[in-house]
């Protein structure tokens, strides 16, 4: 009987030096599988150092940042997908600016990878579809050129269900597994 090759996931999501809901996130989700065996996903870690542009950082500032950091990750990603075969990316998305580079690295991966997954890590779906803004249209283009998209709300899953995307997927936050521990402990 043949054997099942573990599925090959490449994971493009902050994490270490982070701070925020995402690295917190990636966190878990690297334990999980480090600390499970599971031996039917083969996960890589891989993400630039985004030095700290986070959504209380002014605008102009995370512009500059962005730059100076996304161009090199998406540099080192066409090589990591060019040295290895990934069967998925994994693109976790925070949304604002961090849209175009979502863009640029799903079309850097189509048809290089036989899946893209974008991972809105965020709540302001329904409210940008009520703005209709420049965010909103980034949105979109990101979510018309992945594979699939997963949201972590219902709200926002409805609110994609009914401008009639039909790639989305609800995931929402797991519990850690300290979470299960205190509430399993007698």
């Amino acid at each position: 009987m043949a054997e099942n090759k573990p599925v090959k996931v490449l994971l493009c999501s902050p994490h270490g030096k982070e701070v925020g809901g995402i690295s917190r996130w990636t966190g878990h989700i690297l334990n999980y599988y480090n600390n499970n065996n599971n031996t039917l996903i083969k996960l890589k870690h891989f993400y630039p150092d985004t030095k700290g542009a986070y959504a209380d950082t002014p605008f102009l500032i995370r512009i500059y940042r962005g730059i100076s950091s996304y161009i090199p990750f998406l540099n080192n990603l066409g090589k990591e997908i060019k040295k290895q075969e990934y069967d998925a990316i994994h693109f976790t998305s925070s949304a604002s600016i961090s849209l175009i580079r979502d863009i640029l690295a799903i079309k850097l991966t189509n048809g290089k990878v036989k899946k893209t997954i974008v991972h809105f890590r965020f709540g302001k779906i329904p409210e940008l579809y009520k703005k209709r803004n420049w965010e909103q249209k980034l949105l979109h283009h990101v979510i018309k050129l992945a594979d699939k998209v997963v949201v972590i709300d219902m709200i926002s899953y409805n609110t994609l269900i009914k401008q009639g995307y039909d790639n989305i997927e609800l995931l929402p936050n797991p519990l850690a597994p300290q979470v299960t521990d205190i509430i399993t402990e007698n």
